[in-house]
């Protein structure tokens, strides 16, 4: 593993949110006594792993491995331990922590999908408490956005939520939505048609995002499509043209525009669709 000291200083931050949002935290939004018992261990875990990172101490790594073996057994008591259809048990702990790449993804159990040679495929399941509580933390990654920052169904359906969410060390940029529904018992779904990158680049949207909120129960998924668009010269034209934030949601905005023009109502959108329905009514275990 790689040290990043940055996480750490990100982490301190998110910390800071995290209890102004416990503070004005409303009762229907208030979380059970075994998340936040989880809560308190990852973050004093986190503060006990800065503190030996900063004096270079070389068991670090070691002592990184047992907590998160203390944190993956606490977790299991909290999310529901059944294995969404389509994935390969048992699963592992999300979130790496301080000080390494990954230490700010969603608290959850992640697994596979089966038959998936690459690994990249995969589902984080969590419960809505503990997604809250992560909204909450790292509420400065989407508090630019015209959604609200503890609306955790909108945040579900920004580039950050997915990016950070499942720890894939690429950016998951949402091109367009697909018109899933929620299946019985479902409170809400929602699909996106995404590209991936990790070059500052805007790629064909050739991977299917899907957040799922069932009875308390969250699933998020980040998979292959199964059926790729042909290259557009448009599109593909369009790359990162500065340094600013601007710059960058501009041209992320008009190359999701560009390939949701020459996609919509087509048939790389429609497999898409169907695709995303079947992940959706899987999670759901229907």
């Amino acid at each position: 593993m790689t040290p990043d000291i940055s996480h750490a200083l990100r982490i301190r931050r998110g910390l800071l949110a995290l209890l102004a949002y416990l503070a004005i935290c409303p009762p229907s939004q208030a979380q059970t006594p075994e998340e936040q018992a989880y809560l308190a261990a990852r973050v004093a875990a986190n503060a006990a792993l800065k503190k030996m990172e900063e004096a270079r101490n070389p068991a670090v790594e070691q002592e990184a491995r047992r907590l998160i073996g203390e944190l993956e057994a606490r977790l299991r008591r909290i999310v529901e331990p059944a294995v969404p259809r389509g994935f390969a048990a048992p699963g592992s702990y999300n979130p790496a922590l301080c000080c390494w790449t990954g230490a700010e993804a969603l608290d959850g159990l992640v697994y596979p999908r089966v038959g998936d040679p690459s690994g990249s495929d995969r589902v984080v399941v969590t419960t809505e408490g503990l997604a809250k509580l992560w909204v909450a933390e790292h509420k400065d990654w989407w508090e630019n956005d015209p959604t609200s920052p503890a609306d955790l169904r909108a945040v579900m359906q920004t580039e950050d939520f997915y990016s950070m969410a499942i720890d894939a060390d690429a950016r998951v940029i949402p091109y367009l939505a697909l018109p899933v529904h929620a299946p019985a018992g479902v409170d809400f779904a929602v699909a996106l048609l995404a590209g991936m990158s990790n070059a500052g680049i805007f790629p064909p949207p050739e991977y299917i995002a899907v957040s799922v909120v069932q009875r308390g129960g969250i699933f998020v998924a980040v998979v292959e499509a199964a059926t790729k668009p042909a290259p557009v010269a448009a599109c593909e034209a369009l790359q990162e043209n500065g340094q600013s934030d601007r710059d960058y949601r501009e041209v992320r905005n008009a190359s999701g525009k560009c390939w949701a023009d020459s996609l919509k109502d087509g048939p790389v959108y429609s497999a898409a669709t169907q695709q995303a329905q079947a992940l959706v009514d899987g999670l759901a275990g229907q």
